[in-house]
């Protein structure tokens, strides 16, 4: 399954060790956001333990999984 969501984002997905996600997630974004604060686009240059899973070889998968989140949303009335 995590190859799919490499698939729908196009990009390399990298599932971090179990940690302190919600403290790391935190830490990151405010990183982030210093330095957007001083003008820096870039972002912090974190070492990233974990598996890193990349796209399925099926450049479709991520159009047919978007597909079928816009017919869910359609069935369920979602607005």
């Amino acid at each position: 399954m995590q190859d799919i969501a490499a698939s729908i984002f196009g990009a390399p997905v990298t599932v971090p060790a179990p940690l302190e996600h919600v403290a790391i997630g935190a830490a990151r974004q405010a990183a982030w956001a210093l330095r957007s604060r001083d003008g820096r686009t870039d972002l912090p240059d974190w070492a990233a333990d974990g598996l890193v899973v990349h796209s399925r070889d099926d450049p479709s998968a991520g159009d047919r999984v978007r597909s079928a989140y816009g017919g869910f949303r359609e069935a369920v009335n979602y607005q």
